[in-house]
């Protein structure tokens, strides 16, 4: 579904989720090794970053998340 992929999830607020997420499960401000502040940088650029091709030509994806990204999944989750 070219039209919808994910859009019911809207960016912003899946990224305060997950920042309220970690910041609950976090230890010294880290989950594992990894800083909070690393882990919603890579969020975004997993975010920022869905391309898919439909008809041989290449979309960016610029609302929600991708479908059947094993990360949507998990951040849709939260």
């Amino acid at each position: 579904d070219v039209k919808d992929l994910y859009t019911m999830i809207p960016r912003q607020g899946a990224i305060l989720a997950l920042m309220r997420f970690l910041e609950k499960y976090a230890k010294h401000g880290k989950i594992g090794t990894l800083a909070i502040d690393h882990i919603l940088r890579m969020a975004r650029f997993i975010l920022d970053t869905n391309y898919f091709v439909y008809n041989n030509k290449y979309y960016r994806q610029i609302r929600g998340g991708a479908m059947g990204s094993a990360f949507t999944q998990v951040l849709a989750n939260i």
